[in-house]
């Protein structure tokens, strides 16, 4: 069998894909994987370095799995890299426990420049008060931010999850009440009529029952059409959508 470190590629039949190589890979684990358009790839995570080369919770690979020098980081994450999202214009949003990105306070969530330099455009109002575990990006460039904080631009979120307009401020048009009461929303999917999946370690979702997965209109509030009361019985971690509509579903 061949020996991966944190990262590999597999071929459609499962099988290890050789001509991937990452080499001696990351040295820690890789929580999040976005793939651009030309093929390279964008992960986050827990490492601090990649092959060998310095790189703090955040690198850019060639498509056979080497490092892309022209991506240049600086000194990183101090944290985490929980959640990526790739923007049409090539710019990369991501999220997680970090404080400081290149040196810069940026809590929580940054946008980098194609290069990997920090987009100095993009600006909080102020920091979540917590963790990020899930950014999406939606069609009209809002941003929709999941995770584990109560808290956000002075406003209660109490369920982790809160919505961005593109410079980063908050967008108060969207609404998600009490959302899901002090726990986390670690997943964020978008379905193609622009209503919103939401999964993590929840059991309410502003004052409904709705077991670790919610569905909800594109202004925050619940979708009642979407009824997961009596669900799984632990956290989801994942969520695909199928071609016919029906959700793939997994975790604990």
């Amino acid at each position: 069998p061949g020996k991966t470190s944190y990262i590999t590629r597999l071929n459609a039949d499962g099988t290890i894909d050789n001509t991937f190589n990452p080499g001696a890979g990351a040295n820690n684990a890789v929580a999040e994987v976005a793939i651009q358009p030309d093929g390279k790839l964008i992960i986050g995570g827990y490492f601090t370095s990649f092959n060998g080369k310095n790189s703090s919770r955040i690198a850019r690979l060639n498509a056979n799995g080497t490092i892309d020098h022209s991506f240049n980081p600086g000194t990183g994450a101090d944290n985490s890299v929980d959640a990526l999202a790739l923007q049409p214009d090539g710019k990369i949003l991501m999220g997680g426990a970090f404080n400081t990105y290149n040196g810069i306070s940026v809590k929580r969530v940054a946008r980098l420049n194609a290069d990997g330099t920090l987009d100095k455009t993009f600006k909080l109002d102020t920091e979540i008060d917590g963790l990020v575990y899930a950014i999406t990006l939606q069609p009209n460039g809002k941003i929709l931010v999941g995770g584990y904080f109560h808290s956000f631009n002075g406003k209660m979120r109490f369920g982790g999850l809160t919505r961005l307009n593109a410079d980063g401020s908050f967008d108060k048009s969207f609404n998600p009440g009490e959302g899901t009461l002090l726990s986390s929303v670690d997943v964020i999917t978008l379905q193609p009529d622009g209503k919103i999946l939401i999964s993590g370690n929840f059991r309410f979702f502003n004052g409904v029952i709705r077991d670790h997965i919610a569905r909800l209109h594109a202004n925050g509030s619940i979708d009642d059409s979407f009824d997961s009361n009596r669900g799984v019985n632990e956290k989801i971690n994942t969520i695909a959508l199928q071609a016919d509509g029906k959700i793939l579903i997994g975790g604990d």
